[in-house]
């Protein structure tokens, strides 16, 4: 006597049902992580005002490092202006950690873009845990030219390595 194919049927599905993640399970692992708006320094010295296009690149990386972070699926954005404001000295660290505190935010993320000259640009990053007050990521990346496409390489940059280095 041969066995139907059909009665292993019910058995697969539901073995393949118990391996794919349903869409509730993604929401419920998402940490909140507030992304400060990153300050700009600029020391380079250069003759030329550069302040309009800095602040649409500054704008647009940050779009880029949330739009990025959001996607993964590992975090709730809560997007916070950088302070003070405008972007353009040292963060007010104490200032930003208030607000994500305010906000609900298990991390927060501060930095700031250095422009030392037209070819080299670092960017020291943090995040630290409301819990303990301490970073549970610190880096300093550097990208080289002051161009549209630089900084949005180091966006996509700092979002790919806070995917893969914090912990879920």
């Amino acid at each position: 006597m041969r066995a139907s194919p059909h009665r292993f049927i019910l058995p697969i599905l539901l073995l393949l049902a118990a391996l794919v993640p349903g869409g509730t399970a993604g929401a419920a692992t998402e940490r909140p992580l507030a992304v400060v708006g990153f300050n700009f320094v600029d020391t380079s010295g250069e003759a030329k005002d550069q302040s309009a296009a800095h602040a649409a690149r500054l704008s647009a990386m940050m779009e880029t490092l949330q739009s990025k972070l959001a996607a993964s699926g590992r975090f709730k954005i809560i997007a916070l202006a950088c302070t003070p404001e405008p972007c353009t000295a040292e963060p007010d660290v104490d200032g930003a950690l208030s607000e994500a505190r305010k906000a609900g935010a298990d991390w927060t993320l501060v930095g700031t873009v250095r422009k030392t000259s037209t070819l080299i640009l670092d960017m020291p990053v943090e995040v630290i845990d409301m819990a303990s007050g301490k970073a549970v990521y610190g880096r300093l990346l550097s990208f080289r030219g002051d161009t549209d496409d630089a900084w949005q390489h180091a966006a996509r940059f700092l979002a790919r390595d806070l995917i893969a280095q914090l912990p879920p």
